[in-house]
């Protein structure tokens, strides 16, 4: 009886996951057109603000890849997301976040590519000339 209870009860185990998947009726291979070769398509990255620290620092992406800047204090601290070397703002300032506070983010999509160096206007002197390299 015992032996009979363990077949009922793992026979059907043996054909979990043969099922075929659902088709749409057309005949043709529901995986057809599927490139797994073909190249990723745009990202996002996150850079922590953490520690009255970015992290990371430097940041490699491709065009196109969007930067996600979180403020993960802790505490109730601000920062902001700036262009510039040092304390000093571009005067075009690609990057102007204004402030974020703790909890929120500011996100930013690169279309071209270079070298862009960035700080936080309320930190100057801890979070600075941190750096994002774009390539194509």
């Amino acid at each position: 009886m015992r032996a009979m209870m363990v077949m009922i009860l793992v026979f059907p185990l043996l054909f979990t996951g043969c099922v075929m998947p659902p088709s749409d009726g057309s005949g043709q291979n529901d995986n057809a057109g599927n490139d797994n070769d073909s190249p990723p398509g745009p990202s996002t990255h996150v850079v922590s603000m953490v520690n009255i620290a970015f992290a990371p620092e430097s940041l490699t992406i491709k065009v196109g890849d969007t930067v996600r800047w979180s403020n993960d204090e802790t505490a109730a601290i601000n920062h902001t997301v700036t262009s510039g070397v040092g304390s000093v703002k571009d005067d075009d300032a690609l990057l102007d976040s204004g402030f974020i506070a703790r909890g929120d983010f500011f996100e930013f999509t690169f279309d071209q590519a270079g070298l862009f160096t960035y700080f936080c206007e309320i930190h100057p002197v801890r979070m600075t000339d941190a750096t994002i390299t774009v390539e194509e």
